[in-house]
């Protein structure tokens, strides 16, 4: 029989990947090119094995678009030399650097995965970060970014409780990201708001309305909808955008 914790982890995993499997097939759709170069942000999955066997980031991008390379980026050498150690291969290659200031030449990536990374950044860095990644990506390349939710919470007290990882967070609205992105010369093509953490407010609502289905039975199939794709039920957001 399973224990509770291994049931919350089963539960977790199922969240991610309906996630991941939702926005990669969205970004499929976009890509016609084979022998694609993939660019992810940090290593803080791929540094830890429970981390990596939960969210199964590596294992979705390398099925779902088999591309020819993996590079990661992650500020933090320690991390890089434990990704290389746990998740050694040769279409994988692991590179302590800034995603402000990349070591890469202009256009050398079909998409760019940035998931919950540029959240760390102060909004300068941050601009930094998204022209750097408009230079090294392809035309016609993809950015696909999963970003904390600025109309969820309060990111002072997200910061007070998380001070211990040393790494303050900055939440963003998703329509202030498209618009810079815009700017940028990209075109967004997809958007949504999601919950990925097991006692989520959305989720709780989630199981209370699946507890009183007569009554949720009876909403429109469009307030449902929208019920669950509103922001400030929703600690993140993805965006998926189109380099022109």
């Amino acid at each position: 029989m399973k224990e509770k914790s291994d049931i919350g982890k089963d539960l977790f995993s199922f969240l991610w990947e309906f996630v991941f499997s939702y926005s990669f097939l969205n970004a499929k759709k976009h890509l016609r090119e084979k022998n694609l170069k993939i660019l992810k942000f940090d290593v803080w999955e791929e540094s830890s094995i429970e981390r990596y066997k939960t969210r199964k980031i590596t294992p979705f991008l390398e099925s779902m678009f088999e591309p020819k390379s993996i590079t990661y980026i992650d500020i933090d050498s320690h991390l890089v030399r434990k990704a290389k150690i746990l998740f050694s291969k040769k279409s994988r290659i692991f590179i302590k650097g800034n995603i402000c200031s990349m070591p890469f030449k202009n256009e050398s990536f079909d998409i760019v995965v940035d998931f919950s990374t540029t959240d760390h950044l102060s909004e300068k860095e941050f601009l930094k970060s998204l022209k750097e990644t408009s230079r090294v990506l392809k035309s016609g390349g993809l950015y696909l970014i999963y970003h904390l939710n600025k109309e969820y919470f309060n990111i002072e007290e997200w910061n007070k409780i998380y001070s211990e990882d040393l790494i303050p967070s900055y939440a963003r609205n998703l329509s202030d990201i498209a618009k810079k992105l815009k700017k940028l010369n990209f075109e967004i093509l997809n958007s949504f708001y999601f919950f990925p953490f097991l006692y989520d407010v959305t989720l709780r609502w989630f199981y209370f309305l699946n507890r009183h289905r007569t009554i949720f039975a009876l909403l429109p199939r469009k307030v449902k909808f929208r019920f669950f794709d509103n922001p400030k039920l929703n600690l993140f957001f993805f965006l998926l955008a189109q380099k022109i």
